[in-house]
């Protein structure tokens, strides 16, 4: 299996598409996994991230099968569903400051090297994956938001 970096993360697979949904402590990443029924649940609070040929999988963390990442949601719950563009730079800054496990273990040990690689493991997922704010209510219907970005009707 390829080296995997752990993130505080959900991710779904839903129609043969990987999500990857990042969001502080109690932003909704499982209340997303509980309202994604028929969806195939990765994990709803520990993801593991590994490159492949120049792609981006995930994995849960007693899971060694991986799953192409499609879509990256930062994500808040809010009384209506949509969706907004997010820079780069402001999504490095928060996967760095609030969901990537190892990096700020990394920079207590003073292990320069380690927080290098991370960092530009994160600029590759930036650069080559989608992503956005998810502002979703806690419904089904958010997926409505992310089918529509996808070019589907709903069910």
């Amino acid at each position: 299996m390829a080296k995997t970096i752990s993130f505080h993360a959900a991710g779904i697979m839903r129609n043969r598409q990987g999500y990857l949904f990042f969001g502080r402590d109690g932003a909704g990443k499982s209340t997303i996994c509980d309202l994604s029924k028929g969806a195939r649940v990765i994990h709803e609070d520990k993801i593991h991230l590994a490159k492949k040929n120049g792609k981006v999988y995930m994995c849960g963390p007693n899971n060694k099968s991986l799953h192409k990442i499609n879509r990256v949601f930062f994500i808040s719950q809010a009384k209506a569903n949509r969706l907004k563009n997010i820079s780069t730079a402001k999504a490095l800054h928060f996967m760095l400051t609030d969901t990537v496990v190892e990096f700020r273990r990394a920079l207590r040990c003073k292990k320069i090297w380690k927080s290098k690689y991370i960092f530009n493991f994160l600029m590759d997922i930036l650069r080559s994956i989608p992503h956005h704010k998810l502002y979703f209510k806690k419904s089904i219907s958010f997926w409505k938001v992310i089918d529509k970005l996808e070019g589907r009707t709903s069910k």
